[in-house]
């Protein structure tokens, strides 16, 4: 196994539509109801849409690979309200607890850190506990639900 990060240009996020894909198929497997919504959660509506309007301040996306082989991604933003916000985070399952995941968040907080921002949000599928306990690892707290409590909302307070 030879793991690289290598952090791509917002314009070539293209690449991560297959694992897109799992990660949508993924988080809709979790959730204890309103499945039929993630049939409309396509990189059209989660990302595209967003790039249009000029939502962010910044963007960064940071794909990780073994060898050529895409396993992985993070995409984050600096939103206009000076928000850093993980939007988009996955790694292959048989990836798992072995650093991989941890490095890449590491390095997509450490971009956010790096802007004057208030603090980092992170938006979790109900039912997907895994990452709810990755995140609180790392210092989040959950702080409130959306979509009549189908997303959670996690925050991490800059000091």
């Amino acid at each position: 196994m030879s793991v690289s990060y290598e952090v791509i240009d917002i314009g070539g996020i293209e690449v991560v539509r297959p694992l897109f894909d799992k990660l949508m198929r993924y988080q809709q497997a979790r959730v204890p109801y309103g499945k039929k919504l993630f049939d409309h959660m396509t990189m059209e509506f989660r990302v595209y849409s967003e790039l249009k309007k000029n939502e962010f301040k910044d963007t960064h996306v940071i794909l990780v690979k073994d060898d050529e082989k895409l396993i992985g991604f993070a995409y984050s933003v600096i939103n206009r309200k000076d928000c850093g916000v993980l939007k988009l985070f996955y790694l292959e399952p048989e990836y798992r607890g072995k650093g991989i995941g941890h490095a890449l968040f590491s390095q997509s907080t450490a971009w956010i850190n790096g802007f004057t921002t208030k603090n980092i949000l992170i938006f979790v599928t109900r039912g997907n506990d895994g990452a709810v306990k990755f995140y609180q690892s790392h210092g989040f707290q959950r702080r409130g639900s959306m979509f009549f409590g189908m997303i959670l909302r996690l925050v991490q307070k800059k000091a």
